[in-house]
């Protein structure tokens, strides 16, 4: 099970992704889900990891043409959920 918290600023987020469950998450991966075309990106200072049971890790999301009205992540992992955060 994840739970994520964000901080935002303007061009950037913080990511926090903590595994609140009993079991390792497996290859936990952050995504952008945001729509519109093919120059929006969202760069991820780190990705793809595995979080033993409640282990923590914070990752920074870097903004590029993207509105912030259309920010959208979804956080999830081999083994988990889908955590939508916006």
């Amino acid at each position: 099970t994840l739970a994520v918290s964000v901080i935002k600023a303007r061009d950037a987020w913080q990511l926090e992704i903590h595994n609140t469950g009993n079991q390792t998450a497996l290859w936990v991966l952050a995504e952008a889900a945001c729509e519109g075309g093919t120059t929006e990106f969202a760069y991820f200072d780190d990705n793809y990891f595995c979080l033993f049971p409640g282990e923590i890790r914070r990752i920074r999301v870097e903004w590029q043409n993207v509105y912030q009205a259309s920010r959208k992540l979804t956080v999830s992992g081999w083994n988990t959920g889908i955590v939508l955060v916006k």
